[in-house]
């Protein structure tokens, strides 16, 4: 593994590729900073036979800051928790700095899934997520996250068939106060294209284009004050909102 400490930073410049071993069991835990700017960070290498579930991850963590704008993040994540989805910010509410958080204009592609905990006033603007093998972008336990301009596609199901772990392409729950979802591009996959729940009060999905999901378009469960509108909701396979 690669660990980043508290007053370190790794910055990966345009052109920069890192390469996780899968069979070797490499991840990065960042407790710093990490810069990732027109790069790539990809898993890479057979099965280990060992762990045959493994695939190397990128986690935040503590105190940690993120800016990632225009990069590739590839093959990453396993299991059910989110820390080990992909590319995840788990954060620490008594050792947060105040260095911004910026995920912008990237490509997450064959990740299960990409995780925001306790990150409060995130913008996740202009990335794409393509064939995520679970929730494509969770947000939890934060106020105020944007979720603007991103494209959601595949996995297609006449072309991969049922993923038994595919799931909504936008997941907002446990108390993530205020997000905004507008403006994205939802498309293909299976369940809700965009999904709030328990107690994920006073949320906006708006101007948003769902479109042939295997499940519905909008769901919303145990929330308070959520204003839905102007979206196109189409040919998804149950209930549109």
């Amino acid at each position: 593994p690669l660990i980043i400490g508290a007053d370190a930073t790794l910055v990966l410049s345009p052109g920069d590729v890192l390469r996780l071993s899968r069979p070797d069991g490499a991840f990065i835990a960042n407790f710093g900073r990490i810069e990732v700017i027109g790069a790539t960070i990809e898993g890479v290498g057979p099965t280990n036979p060992n762990a045959t579930e493994f695939l190397p991850f990128v986690v935040n963590a503590g105190g940690a800051s993120v800016v990632a704008r225009n990069s590739h993040f590839r093959a990453l994540g396993f299991g059910s928790e989110a820390k080990f989805g992909g590319f995840s910010i788990v954060r620490n509410p008594v050792l947060v700095r105040r260095d911004e958080i910026v995920i912008e204009g990237n490509v997450f592609e064959n990740l299960n899934s990409v995780a925001v905990s306790l990150t409060d006033n995130v913008v996740i603007k202009n990335n794409r997520f393509r064939n995520s093998r679970a929730a494509a972008l969770i947000i939890s336990r934060t106020n105020n996250a944007k979720v603007i301009g991103n494209i959601f596609f595949g996995p297609l199901p006449e072309t991969y068939g049922r993923l038994p772990s595919a799931s909504n392409a936008v997941r907002i729950n446990f108390a993530s106060r205020n997000a905004l979802v507008s403006g994205n591009l939802i498309i293909h996959g299976f369940r809700a294209g965009v999904a709030i729940r328990t107690r994920s009060h006073s949320v906006r999905v708006e101007n948003n284009v769902i479109y042939n999901r295997g499940g519905a378009g909008v769901t919303l469960r145990d929330v308070n004050c959520a204003i839905i509108q102007n979206n196109v909701v189409v040919e998804n396979h149950q209930k549109g909102v």
